[in-house]
């Protein structure tokens, strides 16, 4: 069924309709005959029929769904033919019974409004969200439409405030106001790295040290190690990262992530030799669990190594993070590389 989904998703995203319709139909019946109904599958094959304007099996089928747990995807692609039929009002009655269906699954709430978003338009979703607030100013529910509507925006004040008023709703649930404070703090690091505004930086930081303190020791390595790399980008405490970079990297030491954070945080304390090492330890367990490495790792492996004074190597992981980058950097960042490597192959 994985191989199915996989192999019908890329025939989707390069328009052979016809066989994704086929992979997915496969896999969505494969699934409930394994007593496991795939929600992707079934995406997928509604996805498809509506590529290929086959409106009417897509209400055909779809509409077997409405009243499952499978409802809100069923509903909104069928909000999205409507739309295509030029019926905005039905398109509008089915997007917000998808994200009625949605009250109890926030990942998937999310989504929802995403795609609410795209089909009927800013207005109508805003509408929607101000309506439900109106009938109940503490419904959590109504408030997370909000926030998640602002944050599609890019109106991260807005989503902060609204978040602020999740985390006074949920009141004494510590498991769901740690989620909530996770979700605050991941708001504005967006906020920071879409306007370059640090003030925001420095409340994430904030608010993730609070986080630290209400979470059990066994399960912050995450956090740790966010709080070291937002202290890195800060500039302004490089010993502080380190102390949280060292810390998550003990409770995991193979994690890729952590060791990468770790050595860039050596890097930047002045120990580059450590660094090093353990840049190269990241690099071995990304591929070891064959997860792509990031250009950016292989930047830093070549910043490290300019600062020990071996060149060649230095100008082997800049190129290496030119190439696995490719068309991703954006200009600054491939201006900047290339930078060091003139600048390293002059000397």
């Amino acid at each position: 069924m994985y191989w199915l989904n996989q192999a019908a998703g890329f025939a989707l995203s390069n328009d052979d309709l016809k066989l994704a319709e086929q992979l997915f139909g496969r896999a969505w019946n494969k699934s409930r005959e394994d007593g496991r109904s795939n929600r992707a599958a079934l995406n997928g094959y509604l996805e498809a029929l509506l590529k290929s304007r086959q409106l009417d099996k897509l209400f055909s089928e779809a509409g077997k769904y409405v009243d499952t747990e499978f409802a809100p995807i069923a509903l909104i692609e069928m909000a999205e033919a409507e739309s295509i039929l030029g019926n905005k009002e039905k398109a509008v009655q089915y997007a917000r019974r998808a994200v009625d269906k949605t009250a109890s699954d926030e990942a998937l709430q999310f989504e929802i409004l995403k795609a609410m978003y795209q089909v009927i338009g800013k207005e109508e979703a805003e509408a929607y969200c101000n309506e439900r607030i109106r009938q109940n100013p503490r419904s959590l529910p109504a408030n997370l439409f909000m926030f998640n509507l602002n944050l599609l925006n890019g109106q991260y004040d807005e989503a902060i405030e609204i978040i602020d008023r999740c985390i006074d709703i949920i009141g004494s649930d510590s498991q769901k106001k740690i989620s909530y404070m996770g979700k605050k703090t991941s708001t504005l690091y967006t906020a920071y790295k879409q306007t370059s505004d640090k003030s925001y930086l420095q409340k994430a930081i904030r608010e993730n040290e609070s986080l630290l303190s209400e979470m059990p020791t066994n399960s912050n390595a995450d956090l740790l190690n966010n709080l070291a790399f937002m202290l890195a980008e800060e500039g302004e405490n490089f010993e502080k990262a380190l102390d949280y970079a060292r810390r998550a990297y003990e409770t995991m030491p193979n994690h890729p992530e952590y060791l990468d954070t770790y050595g860039y945080v050596l890097y930047l304390n002045g120990n580059y030799s450590e660094a090093e090492k353990y840049m190269y330890e990241a690099i071995q367990q990304f591929q070891l669990r064959q997860m792509s490495v990031s250009w950016v790792i292989y930047e830093r492996l070549g910043m490290i190594q300019e600062k020990l004074g071996v060149r060649l190597q230095a100008v082997d992981a800049y190129k290496q993070a030119l190439a696995v980058g490719g068309d991703n950097l954006s200009e600054a960042d491939s201006e900047r590389i290339k930078s060091a490597i003139a600048r390293l192959s002059e000397e």
